[in-house]
């Protein structure tokens, strides 16, 4: 792996640069890596709001909740989920900001494995890069094969939904193998996307986006309404002061893993800076991408937990489509349409930049492969 730091030859980089020549934005970026030993190789063609779109997406704030939900209500209840929820967002929020100056500085496609081999330095660079690199592409590509499970739950919940004549159990060998074809088939198809040229990913950035916020909508019209002419809205206080112990472990070490729960709703921010190399003016748009979709998908994904808490009854369920028990029957059939755009988003943006850098970089050994 050659690090930044040993094309630069140790010598401080004015990350905010000069640019020569051409003044443009993408003159500028490109003129900034090339200060900084690394030669761009792709081009530049995605703006503020593509980059912003991409880890949005990817983040996918609505279907985080509805996955760790009924996980973190086990672990300590509805007092614990929420309040986890907020700390988790403080916290956050100051490792995105972190992040985005990182990235404002090395705004390149290998994103985290190249910020952790230049905070390693010359002794550690090699050592940090290839540790995080192997990370990196290991999460992202569990992101793609978890997503599109998620989706095939959903689609299994109507099973149970429509009440049809067919095994909805894990314990189900039957069930078991419908569950696995199915996956595979939509992990296949997030796949196939990544053929497309370049230039439709702007679209998918768009409708990617714009399928979260249908998605959010439609819950904050759909569940409100299901719930009212069904069992009813829960109490104030049992909404936001309910404990629970449902994993078995002493109260103070059940409380500590809510946060399991609430951290793995905003996973994937550093997915801006995977496209930083392909961003115009990528040192500002990608660092802001970062920083404000992590924000917005905080915010919102808090919403979506105070929703949760007033509208659904059956709270403790070690399924994920335990969730469903209180909803129209509708909302399961776009559920899985708006899972599957996002785990598609997901693995379209950020692995293949991540696993394409790290193969020409050579910084894990079978990078090819990868």
């Amino acid at each position: 792996m050659s690090t930044i730091r040993e094309n630069a030859e140790d010598s401080p980089v004015n990350t905010g640069g000069d640019a020569r020549g051409d003044s443009s934005d993408t003159s500028s970026d490109n003129i900034l890596l090339e200060k900084l030993g690394y030669k761009p190789v792709l081009q530049r063609s995605f703006n503020q709001f593509h980059n912003f779109a991409t880890t949005f997406a990817a983040l996918y704030f609505i279907g985080g909740v509805r996955v760790t939900f009924s996980t973190g209500i086990a672990a300590g209840g509805n007092l614990a989920y929420w309040t986890s929820y907020i700390v988790t967002c403080v916290f956050t929020f100051i490792t995105a900001a972190v992040i985005a100056e990182i990235c404002s500085s090395l705004p390149l496609a290998g994103s985290i494995y190249l910020w952790a081999a230049e905070a390693g330095g010359p002794r550690f660079g090699r050592l940090f890069g290839f540790v995080v690199a192997w990370w990196s592409t290991t999460a992202w590509t569990t992101f793609c094969a978890s997503n599109t499970q998620a989706a095939v739950n959903y689609m299994l919940s109507e099973i149970v939904v429509f009440n049809t004549d067919f095994p909805s159990d894990s314990s189900s060998v039957k069930f078991r193998a419908v569950q696995w074809i199915l996956t595979e088939i939509m992990l296949a198809l997030a796949c196939i996307w990544n053929l497309l040229p370049p230039r439709y990913f702007k679209w998918i950035f768009a409708l990617s986006s714009s399928i979260v916020v249908l998605d959010f909508l439609l819950n904050l019209i759909w569940l409100p309404i299901a719930t009212s002419n069904t069992l009813g809205f829960r109490s104030t206080h049992d909404a936001f002061m309910t404990t629970y112990n449902g994993t078995g472990a002493p109260p103070g070490w059940n409380w500590c893993l809510s946060y399991l729960a609430t951290a793995g709703v905003l996973i994937g921010f550093d997915a801006s800076g995977h496209v930083a190399e392909e961003t115009k003016n990528a040192s500002v748009a990608a660092a802001r991408g970062i920083f404000w979709s992590t924000v917005v998908s905080g915010i919102g994904g808090f919403v979506v937990v105070i929703l949760f808490l007033f509208c659904v009854v059956s709270l403790i369920s070690s399924k994920v489509y335990g969730l469903l028990d209180n909803t129209v029957t509708a909302r399961c059939e776009y559920a899985l349409l708006l899972w599957r755009s996002s785990a598609f988003c997901v693995s379209i943006c950020s692995h293949p930049r991540g696993g394409w850098t790290h193969s020409n970089e050579h910084c894990v050994h079978t990078g090819t492969l990868v």
